[in-house]
């Protein structure tokens, strides 16, 4: 099973770009607390994130740098050459769902409503 649950917080504005296929991707950075033994000294992984189509517009329009976020998703690896031409291993996160966890922004870029609650009392048990 390759399954991945994160909360953090964005390094920086996500790149959403659209592709000569006309699919829309998203790139972000999402720093992840570690825990310590020293709390004095916090310290965070870094890990790269892909999100796709609708994904991507939701994570371009109500994802900015610093906001915290929950994602869930899966690792995909691949290989590349930097500039100098030295093959190298990444490691990504392919986003499949996004929770908005920080404060709602100004009018000008509001996050997407919340999830509705049940009324207190229904006709049925849950």
């Amino acid at each position: 099973m390759n399954k991945v649950l994160l909360i953090g917080r964005l390094t920086k504005d996500a790149e959403v770009r659209t592709l000569d296929s006309g699919k829309k991707l998203a790139r972000f950075c999402l720093a992840v607390n570690r825990r310590t033994k020293a709390d004095d000294h916090p310290e965070a992984d870094f890990f790269y994130m892909l999100a796709w189509e609708k994904l991507a517009d939701l994570i371009g329009q109500y994802c900015h740098k610093g906001d915290k976020v929950g994602i869930v998703g899966h690792i995909q690896t691949g290989k590349y050459q930097d500039k100098n031409g030295v093959d190298r291993d990444k490691l990504e996160v392919v986003v499949e769902e996004v929770e908005f966890l920080s404060e709602r922004r100004s009018e000008s870029s509001p996050l997407p409503p919340e999830p509705v609650s049940p009324p207190a009392e229904l006709p049925f048990e849950i």
